[in-house]
């Protein structure tokens, strides 16, 4: 009788529900929409529970030796504005189920088949283009070599998952109006 009430000391402990950690450490999403011609970062940090939104910064080209410098390109209102979002828990379990291994593997697949096949046919594409930096728990880190364009709808969904997170929290309406465009490419 005295082992039974430690017996179930250990059951209660043995049995409450732990937090799972989430399968990546780091995600970096740069995302391009060819039709636009404007570029956006997302930085998903599990560690610490946090997402960054920002513009993707580009550098103009500088004009032809003897042509003029437009100095007003670099007094242009960037075309998004900086995002740093404390996730909530319920964006963090819902970040958990997109942001995984199997999204991940599925990047692996679709950056391996887009090299293979890569002919230069985005110039035609116009939807958006992805690279990717993934840090997966004490693996080695995966970055996609060029920008991508995704073949795999699970793929799409998950970062439809992302921006809505994003336009959930933003409190630009620059941010929510262009994530409602580059969006519907997602759907």
């Amino acid at each position: 009788m005295k082992y039974f009430h430690l017996l179930i000391i250990i059951c209660l402990f043995g049995c409450s529900p732990k937090e799972k950690q989430p399968e990546l450490d780091y995600v970096k999403m740069d995302i391009f929409s060819v039709q636009t011609g404007k570029a956006l970062s997302i930085i998903i940090d599990f560690e610490r529970n946090i997402l960054v939104f920002d513009n993707y910064g580009q550098m103009p080209n500088y004009p032809v030796e003897g042509e003029p410098i437009d100095f007003n390109i670099f007094n242009s209102e960037l075309p998004l504005d900086f995002e740093y979002i404390q996730l909530q828990i319920e964006d963090i379990n819902m970040l958990k189920k997109s942001i995984n291994s199997d999204f991940l593997l599925s990047i692996i697949k679709n950056n391996n088949l887009y090299n293979k096949t890569h002919q230069d046919n985005f110039i035609r594409f116009e939807g958006l283009m992805y690279q990717l930096k993934i840090v997966p728990n004490g693996k080695k880190i995966f970055s996609t070599k060029n920008y991508i364009i995704l073949s795999n709808k699970n793929s799409d969904q998950s970062i439809l998952n992302v921006l809505n997170i994003i336009q959930k929290n933003s409190k630009s309406d620059k941010n929510k109006q262009y994530i409602n465009f580059i969006s519907h490419y997602l759907e």
